[in-house]
């Protein structure tokens, strides 16, 4: 994508994405895109990438991502500053997320002005992830850059 390029008032919503033994990532958008919502989407299986990724690009930030409702089952990465989901840019929410099977250092990592960060749990998982999260707290918050 250009610096010229943009995206703007997107949903995705209600989808099932399914990965597999290779490296992959779900659901991603980067740069110039306004106003996405990434909800209610069952997401499998994905190995190395995040599972649902909102960031900047060379030229850009992202402004107004919400990332709401999903369900990660069996996701992992393979990296301790790769997240499952990820929401780099201004004016973020992430809520209302589910994690269960898999194996990662963090849960979300948001990032810039106007973060919202509630209700993500990650199914008290365990693994080789120094990192992991337990229970249903509230997961790290952190730039991976």
């Amino acid at each position: 994508m250009s610096q010229y390029s943009s995206v703007a008032d997107i949903t995705l919503r209600g989808n099932y994405i399914r990965g597999g033994v290779f490296k992959a990532s779900g659901i991603g958008a980067s740069g110039n895109v306004r106003n996405i919502e990434i909800s209610g989407n069952t997401i499998e299986k994905i190995h190395g990438g995040c599972s649902i990724f909102v960031r900047p690009d060379k030229w850009n930030r992202p402004r107004g991502t919400r990332i709401i409702g999903n369900r990660l089952i069996g996701c992992e990465t393979d990296a301790v500053n790769v997240a499952l989901i990820e929401a780099l840019g201004e004016d973020v929410e992430v809520a209302s997320n589910h994690a269960r099977g898999g194996d990662f250092p963090a849960m979300v990592w948001v990032d810039g002005e106007h973060a919202v960060l509630r209700d993500n749990s990650d199914g008290g998982l365990t693994g080789r992830h120094k990192y992991n999260l337990t229970g249903a707290r509230d997961p790290t918050i952190s730039d991976p850059y």
